[in-house]
């Protein structure tokens, strides 16, 4: 750097998702809500059932907690989800946070293909407020929707 200036967002603005996330012991809600607690993500973000429940849908995993037992099955997410839901969780997680900021660390890697959610799903995303810029070193005959 040889002029200006380099700034960084606050980590209050920054939110990172990475190729394997963290899941917590707790129930569905505090998956999405991490690293909030879903009482925390009640007081501090207004969240309801109606919040999370279209998060999941959108990143296809409105049946999960049907299946699973419901929003207020506690387990061990990361024992009881694959490797592609686990990383769909995290989007979700993503989408209820709204950072002004995300660095997206191969996070849709395991993703199945036939599930249809890659990197030209989240850009669909942009209309509801999130701004997506992609740094890849893909070419770009790799990428779909960008």
């Amino acid at each position: 750097l040889y002029g200006g200036s380099l700034t960084r967002p606050t980590s209050s603005r920054l939110f990172y998702v990475p190729q394997r996330p963290y899941l917590a012991l707790g129930t569905l809600r505090d998956q999405v809500t991490y690293p909030l607690t879903w009482q925390e993500a009640m007081r501090l973000k207004g969240a309801t059932d109606a919040t999370i429940i279209p998060l999941l849908e959108d990143v296809r995993l409105g049946d999960i907690a049907q299946r699973k037992g419901g929003l207020d099955l506690e387990c061990d997410w990361a024992e009881v989800l694959s490797g592609g839901q686990k990383q769909r969780v995290a989007m979700a997680r993503l989408f209820f946070h709204r950072p002004a900021y995300a660095i997206l660390d191969e996070c849709t890697s395991a993703v199945s293909p036939h599930r249809h959610f890659k990197l030209s799903w989240i850009r669909e995303r942009e209309p509801a407020g999130i701004r997506i810029e992609l740094h890849t070193m893909l070419p770009k005959s790799n990428i779909s929707g960008f």
